[in-house]
């Protein structure tokens, strides 16, 4: 623990779980990115890198300072992304294309009624998925669904929702207060 505690600068805060596989479930649910085995001949560091990829180089350390722990990675990163950055980028340029998409639009076909604009808005929501919304909870929905299949939490998913559900609202409401559609000039 000692060691640890070193590579960690002190930063990490243990607790006690009843069992190796309920400490490992918790990596699973991303409740914690590590957990160390003290109850096996040699010390086990379990991480997660796909959880925090910060967080895992730094506790990488560990064999540098204490050989005799072995490093085990329950939900690694690929070796195409190393640093976990190719959800976060992917959702960029997402919400840029979708950016781009809703001003060409407007532009080019200026004559959609409400009705129109509002099936255009939800058909491309629903096409584009999870873009031009919440970045934080975007790369977490994406980020759960590629390296923790089995335990995605509702949560990026209810806030994504919940945006949609409030901006498609917000963009009624304004079209029907000023009497035209969005895309009227």
């Amino acid at each position: 623990m000692d060691a640890v505690q070193r590579v960690a600068k002190g930063s990490l805060v243990f607790r006690q779980y009843p069992s190796v596989p309920t400490a490992l479930h918790a990596i699973d649910e991303q409740n914690v990115y590590a957990a160390l085995d003290l109850t096996s001949e040699s010390p086990t560091l379990y991480m997660a890198s796909a959880a925090g990829a910060s967080v895992a180089h730094m506790l990488e350390g560990i064999s540098a300072v204490d050989p005799t722990v072995r490093v085990v990675d329950t939900h690694p990163l690929g070796t195409a992304d190393p640093n976990g950055l190719v959800v976060f980028y992917l959702m960029l340029v997402a919400t840029i294309a979708g950016f781009f998409t809703v001003f060409q639009v407007r532009q080019n076909a200026a004559g959609l009624s409400l009705g129109q604009w509002a099936v255009f808005v939800v058909a491309l929501a629903v096409a584009a998925s999870f873009v031009w919304l919440p970045s934080g909870a975007t790369v977490t929905a994406l980020r759960e669904a590629a390296y923790f299949p089995t335990y995605q939490h509702a949560h990026p998913i209810v806030v994504i929702a919940t945006w949609t559900t409030a901006l498609l609202v917000a963009m009624l409401l304004v079209s029907h207060r000023l009497g035209r559609s969005p895309g009227d000039p």
